[in-house]
C-alpha cells in the first residue's frame, strides 16, 4: 500500500449522521430538566437519584454532561450537596 493512501478505521468518521443523536435543548432547558427529575424522583423515593438515575431521566447520552450540569447547578444553589457519597444531590429548599 502506498505510504501517501490513509485508511480511516473510525467507525464514527464512516457512519457521521447516521448513528448519532443529537440533543438540540439548550443548555438552560437541560439544567430546568435535572432540576425537575431531582424534585420528581426525590419527590416520588423521599431520597436522592443518582447521577445515571439523572442522565437516564433526562434522556442525555453522556455521564459527563449530566455531572458538568449538576456541579453548574449546585454552583448556582438550584441543587444542594447532601453527606451522601453517592445520593448526594437534593432540590434546593423553595423548589419542591
Amino acid at each position: 500500500m502506498p505510504a501517501d493512501v490513509m485508511i480511516e478505521s473510525n467507525p464514527v468518521y464512516h457512519a457521521e449522521g447516521e448513528n448519532r443523536r443529537f440533543d438540540r435543548r439548550s443548555k438552560e432547558e437541560k439544567k430546568a430538566d435535572i432540576v425537575n427529575a431531582v424534585v420528581q424522583f426525590y419527590d416520588d423515593n423521599d431520597y436522592s437519584p443518582s447521577e445515571r438515575e439523572i442522565m437516564e431521566a433526562c434522556s442525555f447520552l453522556s455521564l459527563s454532561t449530566t455531572r458538568q450540569l449538576v456541579t453548574e447547578l449546585l454552583g448556582e444553589g438550584k441543587l444542594i450537596r447532601t453527606q451522601s457519597p453517592t445520593r448526594f444531590l437534593r432540590p434546593a429548599p423553595g423548589r419542591r
